[in-house]
């Protein structure tokens, strides 16, 4: 049988009597403000943070010359450190084009062009807290500009970067120390000009590094391996990766093929009328197995310029651009696989083909073999955020032409993106909706909708105070679909977290139900298994029906009080169900215990009588009323101002 019925709901006037604390910010429609200090704020670049949360980094005017700002967001949309950002550089001269790289820690590395004294490249690292671990204002990194960076997979970096005409590159470890040579290692010094490097792992704490080169005048498109110590790998100057006539130029993409070498692809005029986009894979050892100068990945008329990559998980790519095969610009994208042949309809899946103008399209992998992309939209007038998920087959996922992250006033652009790690993506952009430049973020969840993953959330669990404990607390945020005119959820469920090997002592007859089962009306009993090899079930305790309150509130009974030697901790978790039975979503875990903080009251009805056969006295008082009392102590002594202690116990 049932251990105890549901309590009373407590709501609304409650919380304001118990002092609930107020809720933090969240994600808001049109974007979350991570810098709105005074002056512009431009050219934001974001990194996740391993948490769900992103670490972003900007080009920021506040001071009079633009210097590096960085601000971290968590999982929820709450900026984690000082209003406005912390200065990662604020040296004299100016601080140019950030690029910012999770350090697998929770914090970031962030390198930048710098002009304190000459054209140089810097670096600094910012941890989980917001405090700057290297010498301030950044550490050297070499003579040059136009940095690019990849993890070496220890916690530090490898960065390549132009220097004069050439490409060099440095790996630093975590407490900022260089590993190669002072001043960078050569990766190509070729005769006229290389440019543009970009860089990604060989999965072997070296990288791959692809630019564009003019060694023999007109732009083609070269790589270099370079391995942990330092070392190339491959040819000197690098190994062709396409020669084609006329140019190949514009934005490199380039991405790890999870085997030592890359997918790489490029803007290429080699048709002499527009820019096509062309790909070429190139593996750890140097080899080239697709075609001499690469395989098309869109060579329909009209000019197309390649603007990102990502790995499909299997080996290839997912490549997106910028398309004016008809009179606006639009967003395309192919796959591609490890033996270059494209996956997904000829000439591209079109990502958005929405009125007026799409562009400047970047992407990262959906952790399933597709791709969410994003870009600045034209199709509402001003520039606008919009985002799509393409799956692994090519078919759109999300709404056609893609769902708004801002339609704000004014424009929104330049917008860079970062994994959640549960399949969506936080994503930033600079911002014109107050006149100037700030920066903005938002999260799209990986079914589409704008901001947090739509679970509630536990906020406290605590003990109901002064009372003779067996009662609980338990306090949440509501779903962010519990509100007008959204009204998705129903009703919340409450569950308590119990040894499998105990459930039959909490309730004989609970069906194992999931989640599904308990609508609106459900009252139990039941119990929730996750997987039957897990240690644990879960007791449903009650219903809530949804009132889109921002908070609610339940007292539950307690299996046990806190004691000296236990603190009694018990686990709880909330499900927001919708009027879909299969659509409902569970909160994270969290854990309380109760106290019973009232003393036992005092014995009624004291009394005592001397006997003489044998001697003695008798003790009588009236029956306890007390629910949880384990027994009474009789202590004695000489006078009624004795006190009690172990030495005096009768």
């Amino acid at each position: 049988m049932r251990r105890w019925s549901n309590s009373a709901m407590v709501l609304g006037l409650l919380m304001i009597l118990l002092g609930i604390p107020a809720l933090q910010a969240h994600w808001v429609e049109d974007g979350v403000a991570i810098c709105t200090a005074l002056d512009d704020q431009i050219i934001p670049e974001i990194a996740p943070d391993g948490l769900g949360g992103a670490l972003i980094t900007w080009k920021d005017n506040r001071n009079g010359n633009y210097d590096i700002f960085a601000q971290r967001v968590d999982a929820s949309g709450n900026v984690q450190w000082i209003a406005n950002g912390i200065d990662i550089c604020i040296a004299s001269g100016g601080q140019d084009d950030p690029v910012i790289l999770s350090d697998g820690h929770g914090g970031a590395i962030i390198t930048w062009d710098d002009y304190r004294s000459d054209n140089d490249v810097y670096a600094q690292r910012v941890d989980h807290w917001g405090n700057v671990k290297w010498s301030t204002g950044g550490i050297l990194i070499g003579t040059g500009r136009d940095p690019c960076m990849v993890s070496d997979g220890s916690g530090g970096a490898i960065i390549a970067w132009e220097r004069g005409a050439d490409i060099y590159a440095q790996r630093i470890d975590s407490s900022g120390t260089e590993l190669w040579t002072a001043g960078g290692v050569a990766i190509c010094v070729a005769l006229n000009s290389q440019l543009g490097p970009a860089i990604s792992s060989d999965e072997a704490s070296g990288a791959v590094i692809s630019w564009i080169d003019f060694r023999n005048v007109q732009g083609d498109i070269y790589a270099q391996r370079v391995d942990s110590s330092g070392t190339v790998q491959w040819m000197d100057d690098g190994i062709p990766i396409c020669t084609a006539p006329d140019e190949q130029t514009g934005f490199i993409a380039i991405t790890s093929d999870g085997s030592g070498g890359a997918i790489i692809a490029w803007d290429d005029y080699r048709s002499g009328t527009h820019y096509d986009i062309y790909a070429q894979r190139i593996t750890g050892s140097g080899s080239r197995p697709w075609p001499t100068n690469g395989v098309p990945i869109c060579t329909v008329s009209g000019d197309k310029y390649c603007r990102g990559s990502c790995s499909d998980g299997s080996g290839g790519a997912i490549i997106t651009w910028m398309d004016l095969r008809t009179a606006d610009s639009d967003i395309y994208a192919q796959a591609i696989d490890t033996s270059g042949s494209v996956r997904w309809t000829v000439d591209g899946a079109a990502i958005c083909v929405a009125p007026n103008s799409q562009g400047d399209p970047v992407i990262i992998p959906d952790g399933s073999g597709g791709a969410i992309i994003v870009w600045n939209d034209g199709r509402n007038g001003n520039t606008d955020i919009y985002a799509q998920k393409v799956g692994a087959s090519g078919s759109m996922h999300w709404t056609d032409n893609g769902v708004a992250l801002s339609t704000a006033p004014n424009s929104q652009s330049l917008v860079r993106i970062a994994s959640d790690g549960s399949g969506g993506a936080i994503t930033t952009w600079m911002d014109n909706r107050s006149g100037g430049y700030d920066i903005y973020a938002q999260r799209i969840e990986r079914d589409g909708r704008w901001g947090t993953y739509p679970a509630p959330t536990i906020t406290a669990v605590q003990d109901v105070p002064k009372d003779q404990g067996g009662k609980m607390l338990l306090q949440w945020e509501r779903s962010s679909v519990d509100t007008i005119p959204s009204a998705e959820i129903s009703h919340y469920s409450v569950w308590r977290r119990i040894p499998k090997t105990e459930v039959s002592l909490f309730t004989e007859e609970a069906q194992d139900i999931w989640p599904l089962g308990v609508t609106v009306d459900f009252d139990g009993p039941a119990i929730r298994f996750y997987s039957s090899s897990g240690d644990s079930a879960w007791e449903w305790l009650a219903n809530v029906p949804a009132r889109h309150f921002e908070t609610y509130a339940l007292t539950v009974q307690s299996l046990y009080d806190s004691m000296g030697t236990d603190p009694g901790w018990q686990y709880f978790m909330i499900s927001a169900h919708t009027n879909d039975p299969v659509v409902y979503y569970d909160s994270p875990v969290d854990s309380g215990y109760s106290v019973d903080d009232l003393s036992p009251c005092q014995p009624e009805g004291l009394a005592g009588e001397a006997i003489y056969g044998p001697p003695g006295l008798t003790l009588t008082r009236e029956p306890d009323s007390e629910s949880n009392l384990t027994c009474r102590a009789i202590y004695r002594g000489d006078s009624k101002a004795f006190s009690p202690d172990p030495g005096n116990l009768g």
